[in-house]
């Protein structure tokens, strides 16, 4: 924080200004490429543990939920559509096909509808995860 200090013309009263500086880890860019890398990383291992469809679709949606619990709605609903892409394109798929088949988009639904539910969420419970 950075405080200045005022003095009024009687010299018995201060008036102190503080100022918070804001911290890197507040920045929604940040914390926006932090759950990308979060969701390529559970992509990654759900990929070579071999996981079947629906776990690592599990995974996905959890790892969209914890990434998405600090952000604004715009910003969660573009980690929905990244993990959607991300699952279809490389677990469901191969070499990155993405389709909209009615399954495809029920699945892109529920992502974004958890993102969203993390506006639900009571912050002070989950701000002890390491937020």
């Amino acid at each position: 924080m950075s405080t200045t200090q005022t003095r009024t013309p009687e010299a018995t009263r201060v008036v102190v200004h503080v100022r918070p500086r804001p911290r890197m880890r507040d920045e929604d860019g940040l914390r926006y490429g932090a759950a990308h890398v979060g969701l390529v990383a559970a992509a990654l291992t759900a990929g070579a543990t071999g996981m079947p469809g629906p776990m690592s679709f599990g995974l996905i949606a959890a790892t969209t939920l914890l990434g998405a619990r600090r952000l604004g709605a715009l910003w969660r609903v573009g980690i929905a559509v990244a993990g959607w892409a991300i699952w279809t394109g490389f677990l469901h798929h191969t070499l990155g096909q993405l389709t909209f088949a009615d399954p495809d988009l029920v699945r892109l639904a529920a992502l974004v509808a958890v993102a969203i539910a993390c506006s639900l969420l009571r912050p002070g419970r989950w701000d002890r995860l390491g937020g």
